[in-house]
């Protein structure tokens, strides 16, 4: 194919090198466009070689030829394109098709899911998809949850509530869910409450064991109102289990001294109490040395012991030191101890008229020999001492004897023992050794 390039063709008529054809005016003298056997064999040969090539042959009285060929050479090339006025209902295979767009089932708009027999599920079904998921009351028991649900609820029209809701409103998302258990009537879905007044959250698992609807649920741990306060609604146990804090009571369990301690505000120990493995209760303030509470009931102060108001003892008080008395007067029944601060007051019974002599009657009070033979002269000692043992038995204490005062402590890996020493008087220039029977 070519174009026109006669002698008396106009030449760039339609652009550099694009000659074109141009009509003969008689009146200025100007010619037409020749035309030449070279032309328009080209014309010719283009047009039948095109139709021709598509498989037609060609027919004189046929002026579609041409447009004809041109179709069935495009069908021919492109067998399987899609026409446009088909809006793609000529695709073959649409599920391939969908696969190749990484379209998932959501593209099939009459599916949802295996619950309900392919059944299209409309926005706003069950809370989904919508900004209102107000709801009308339900029988806990027997409303059928599902997975992704979210519902707005006023439970004061509920039937069989859980027993940890109140007449609230809550807001509910079903989290998950599993079918009935053997013998169940209805499903066991794991549900999120939400309350909306104090925004108290609990997760809750609904249980049917054919006969009776029960729920298994714990609380989140959350602030209070204030948002600094935690409030434990139980007990508050430590994750290896070993301190424990209950309603009424501290509980710390395991091997080794248990202890309680008290800071200040910058670190500095203020107090502690600890319990030994030997059973003994040991108090102190500060890093100061402890009081220690036995338990056979015997109470160990390192230090100077002050009493506010009076002291009182069922059984003796014994001191390996002196018992002093502020006033200078030290009291027991039936007998009283005088000294320069405390002189008695001594009835005259009479004057005999001597200058000096005085008759005195001293049968109310305690002579000197009685007084010899009944209280303690020379002070208090500790006799000799002794020991005992827990035989080598870690469980076992090693006890000393009634009366007798531990005076040293010996520990090992198994072996514990103590020493002791029993409390001794003197009455009268003899010793005696002071003991509980």
């Amino acid at each position: 194919m070519h174009r026109i390039d006669t002698p008396t063709a106009q030449a760039d008529k339609f652009g550099q090198g694009k000659n074109g054809f141009t009509n003969g005016d008689p009146a200025t003298g100007r010619r037409a466009t020749d035309l030449n056997s070279d032309m328009w064999d080209a014309v010719q040969e283009e047009i039948c070689n095109a139709i021709e090539k598509s498989g037609a042959v060609l027919n004189k009285g046929q002026h579609d030829q041409l447009y004809q060929a041109i179709v069935k050479l495009i069908t021919d090339r492109v067998p399987d394109a899609l026409l446009r006025s088909q809006n793609l209902a000529d695709v073959v295979d649409k599920a391939l098709a969908r696969s190749n767009l990484e379209l998932g089932t959501a593209a099939i708009r009459n599916t949802a899911d295996n619950s309900n027999n392919n059944a299209l599920v409309p926005v706003g079904y069950k809370g989904n998809f919508t900004a209102d998921s107000n709801h009308g009351a339900i029988d806990f028991a027997t409303y059928p949850f599902v997975v992704g649900e979210s519902l707005f609820i006023d439970t004061r029209g509920c039937t069989n509530n859980p027993p940890f809701i109140t007449q609230d409103f809550y807001y509910i998302d079903v989290v998950c869910a599993t079918g009935p258990a053997q013998g169940g009537r209805v499903n066991r879905p794991l549900i999120q409450f939400v309350s909306y007044t104090n925004s108290k959250l609990t997760l809750a698992i609904r249980e049917d064991d054919g006969t009776t609807i029960g729920w298994r649920y714990f609380r989140a741990v959350q602030y209070d109102s204030d948002n600094n306060t935690v409030t434990i609604p139980g007990a508050l146990k430590a994750v290896n289990g070993g301190a424990e804090l209950s309603q009424n009571a501290i509980n710390i369990r395991g091997a080794g001294n248990k202890h309680l301690w008290f800071f200040n505000a910058s670190g500095a120990e203020m107090g502690l109490v600890y319990a030994s493995d030997d059973k003994v209760l040991h108090l102190r303030a500060a890093q100061g040395p402890s009081v220690d509470i036995q338990s056979n009931g015997n109470v160990i102060a390192p230090n100077y012991l002050e009493a506010k108001d009076d002291i009182h003892s069922g059984r003796n008080i014994s001191s390996v030191g002196l018992i002093q008395a502020g006033a200078g007067v030290y009291d027991t029944p039936g007998v009283r101890v005088y000294s320069p601060n405390y002189m008695p007051t001594f009835p005259v019974t009479s004057v005999n008229g001597m200058q000096g002599a005085v008759s005195i009657d001293l049968s109310p009070y305690a002579p000197s020999a009685w007084v010899a033979a009944n209280f303690l002269q020379g002070g208090i000692r500790l006799a000799s001492p002794g020991t005992a043992d827990n035989g080598n038995n870690d469980g076992n204490f090693a006890y000393a004897p009634d009366g007798a005062v531990v005076t040293a402590v010996m520990q090992k890996t198994n072996y514990t023992a103590v020493q002791f020493r029993y409390i001794q008087y003197n009455i009268n220039g003899n010793w005696y050794t002071a003991r509980v029977s």
